[in-house]
């Protein structure tokens, strides 16, 4: 996974490895997206499928989501 991450130039951060919960502000974006009832099953198939759908949610998560 790290070398999939690095191949694009996405730097690690090992600040507190190996803790699921480091950054309270994208925990909460990752899991909502994540359980959106209409994320793929499998995959998104190409990249553009991917960012079609990302533009989506954030759209949805800034404007319609209910922050608590």
């Amino acid at each position: 996974m790290l070398t999939t991450l690095q191949a694009p130039g996405v730097i690690p951060s090992f600040s507190r490895s190996s803790v699921g919960n480091n950054n309270p502000y994208s925990e909460p974006l990752l899991w909502t997206m994540k359980y959106r009832p209409d994320y793929p099953a499998n995959d998104f198939g190409n990249v553009i499928d991917a960012r079609h759908w990302v533009e989506g949610f954030v759209g949805w998560y800034n404007l319609e989501y209910l922050h608590s």
